[in-house]
């Protein structure tokens, strides 16, 4: 009988593969936790909108029309279009009642968040496009 130190091949490639499985459940976790860090802070900075656009009405003539193109809404589609997503704001020219909505789509899921006039901020499973929609939630579907 031999005395025979060190692994054999079978029992290195055993070690290896367990390492490996190891390692692509963790590229997986990790992929994750960076989609959700980046919905967060897409959701921290559209929480920046309603005060923007309470300045834009106290400057305008008490109204939102125009808000969606004006400057205090660039810093905040800056951030959220560096990301490859796009901000969808509407202002009172499509929402009616000199409203405003804005949106973004979250990564990976057919869900968006939604800011609005009324203060509502709410990720929504439905886009708002008519008018007179808010992303409040109540009647949201029958809003689309």
């Amino acid at each position: 009988m031999k005395n025979q130190k060190g692994f054999t091949l079978v029992e290195l490639l055993v070690v290896i593969a367990i390492i490996a499985v190891l390692s692509a459940v963790a590229v997986v976790n990790l992929n994750s936790a960076r989609n959700k860090g980046v919905d967060a802070s897409r959701q921290a900075n559209m929480s920046a909108l309603p005060a923007a656009a309470e300045i834009w009405y106290d400057d305008n003539n008490l109204g939102h029309d125009g808000f969606c193109g004006a400057d205090s809404i660039v810093p905040v589609a800056t951030s959220i279009t560096n990301g490859g997503e796009t901000l969808v704001c509407n202002d009172a020219s499509v929402v009616g009642a000199d409203g405003w909505r804005a949106y973004v789509p979250l990564t990976g899921t057919n869900e968006w968040f939604c800011v609005d006039w009324e203060g509502a901020a709410a990720v929504v499973t439905t886009i708002p496009t008519a008018t007179f929609c808010n992303c409040g939630g109540t009647g949201i579907t029958t809003c689309t």
